[in-house]
């Protein structure tokens, strides 16, 4: 299904992930998954689904993309909307670091996020839960 949990409409789909942790932030619930066998050239090596009470209103992406590999960029941070929107941000990374490294700076990116949240109608959460 188009809108499951770590899946993106956008070209690099998450098709193979495991729900590796989840927390909170604030009012705002995150689903960390792992990927596996990630898209040779839109990768996505973890992804934070951040759900706001029924709602999944944003993915908190660890990212590569063609582009940045060629800079010596390995991998970086980008935030999706369910609107299709997509961000990359400032948080880039020339080895992949580890999920204990990543973890607090995603929970900062969720925290500064939700003040950038869209207007456009998040995906409800039942069409997005494993």
């Amino acid at each position: 299904a188009e809108n499951e949990p770590g899946r993106s409409r956008a070209p690099h789909c998450l098709e193979k992930r495991i729900l590796i942790d989840q927390f909170d932030v604030g009012d705002e619930h995150v689903l960390a998954y792992e990927v596996f066998e990630p898209d040779a050239r839109w990768t996505v090596f973890y992804a934070f689904q951040v759900i706001r009470g029924p709602l999944a209103v944003r993915t908190i992406q660890v990212e590569s993309d063609p582009v940045s590999r060629e800079q010596g960029i390995v991998a970086l941070f980008g935030i999706e909307y369910p609107d299709d929107r997509h961000f990359t941000t400032r948080a880039a990374f020339r080895r992949l670091p580890t999920y204990a490294e990543l973890r607090p700076l995603a929970r900062e990116l969720v925290r500064q996020s939700a003040r950038d949240a869209p207007v456009a109608e998040p995906v409800p959460l039942s069409t997005t839960q494993p």
